[in-house]
């Protein structure tokens, strides 16, 4: 495995070299005029239209400087003062730019291919579109499931409706005697004609309904037993539901509910209804309340989270181009760069919650994954509301401070 090559590529990416440091530790004053030659050079290029007298200054040090050591003696108190002072300037006019980030800046944008694939900015580029591309599935993965489940509901609400009229309209006809058990007619004119007729076009509207809800229903089970099956191979232990928690215990109530069964569902079995609710009336409901339950998980805590993560890498990777665009960007540790992913997903499900809430007025008229994607991207504006709130509590009256 050592001679694999990308096993290699790796190896180096974690064993790299430490981050170059803005200051030569050993001797800070010849590292200062290396850096105050680039910083010249690169002004004069970039057309900075520095001063005449901050370049004069910084050339009459460096001119002392290197007086004194081609007379092979030490600069003094005086000469290193001025030097600093020059250089104090030339940095000041230079902001934000310093000979540190020129180098970093020019060190990677000379990466060509594929020497770049390892870069800072391609391996966030990289995690940005898995990251991205992540929350797309989820965000199908939950629409399909809500849309199965509004489906179900809606083709259950107009059975339930159909079922109370057709039971009416059936008890009507049987008190008259209109209709005998197996639903033939007795006596026939226009009014118990139309009844009859309305009776039968309710039984057959059911039968439609029906059979319309059974591919709906399967679908929806089949979206559960996905979303168990995922959750299981991935995160079991966080998993809100249990594939096989309960199951014993539900097959040992389905010979209860099936002799306990309701008048409706007596009226459903008189017209042909669905097998399946017959003979197993728990599971379609267990199904609903587990659909419901991990659809409420996605919208809460997996997709916010997802897209606050998103929001913390897009904000990263803008501000890496603009830095490299504009010779700003200084390298900074891994630990930096992942604390700041970790606060953006913390902020996208906190935005979530936020955006979600049923008194949120705030965001009106603002998608519900727009608001944790920009709290992501900006935590500051997490950091800031939560100061507001704790400077409320911990502020002392104003009112009071002044009697005091």
């Amino acid at each position: 495995m050592s001679d694999d090559p990308l096993y290699s590529s790796l190896k180096a990416v974690v064993r790299r070299n430490p981050l170059p440091l803005p200051v030569r530790l050993e001797r800070p004053i010849d590292g200062a005029r290396e850096d105050a030659e680039i910083l010249l050079a690169f002004a004069v290029q970039s057309r900075r239209n520095l001063k005449s007298d901050v370049i004069q200054n910084m050339s009459d040090a460096e001119e002392k400087l290197r007086a004194a050591d081609k007379d092979g003696r030490l600069a003094n108190a005086a000469e290193r003062g001025a030097f600093w002072q020059a250089y104090d300037e030339l940095a000041v006019a230079m902001t934000p730019l310093s000979a540190h980030s020129i180098r970093s800046s020019m060190a990677m944008n000379a990466k060509m291919f594929p020497k770049s694939i390892m870069t800072p900015s391609a391996l966030l580029a990289a995690a940005a579109v898995t990251v991205f591309l992540f929350c797309m599935v989820m965000q199908n993965f939950w629409v399909a499931g809500k849309s199965l489940l509004d489906g179900v509901e809606a083709f259950e609400a107009q059975q339930a409706e159909l079922i109370v009229k057709k039971t009416m309209n059936e008890w009507a006809l049987r008190s008259t005697d209109l209709v005998s058990r197996d639903g033939s007619r007795s006596v026939l004119d226009s009014e118990t004609s139309q009844k009859f007729a309305m009776f039968r076009l309710q039984q057959e509207k059911l039968e439609e309904l029906q059979m319309g809800a059974r591919p709906a229903k399967e679908l929806l089970d089949r979206w559960r037993q996905r979303a168990n099956s995922i959750c299981e191979k991935t995160i079991r232990f966080f998993c809100p539901v249990d594939e096989n928690k309960g199951s014993e215990k539900l097959n040992d109530r389905n010979d209860e509910s099936r002799s306990a069964v309701s008048p409706a569902v007596a009226v459903i079995d008189r017209s042909k209804g669905d097998s399946s609710e017959q003979g197993n009336p728990d599971r379609h409901y267990q199904t609903k309340h587990e659909v419901r339950i991990i659809l409420g998980t996605l919208s809460t805590y997996i997709i916010p989270a997802a897209m606050g993560l998103l929001g913390a890498l897009a904000f990263l990777l803008q501000s890496m181009a603009t830095q490299l665009r504009e010779y700003t960007y200084t390298p900074v540790s891994v630990s930096s760069t992942f604390m700041r992913v970790c606060l953006g997903a913390i902020a996208g499900v906190f935005g979530g919650l936020a955006g979600t809430g049923a008194e949120a007025t705030t965001f009106k008229g603002v998608p519900a994954l727009f608001i944790p994607f920009v709290f992501g991207y900006g935590i500051e504006i997490l950091f800031s509301l939560l100061d507001r709130v704790v400077q409320t509590f911990t502020q002392p009256d104003s009112s009071k401070a002044r009697s005091l």
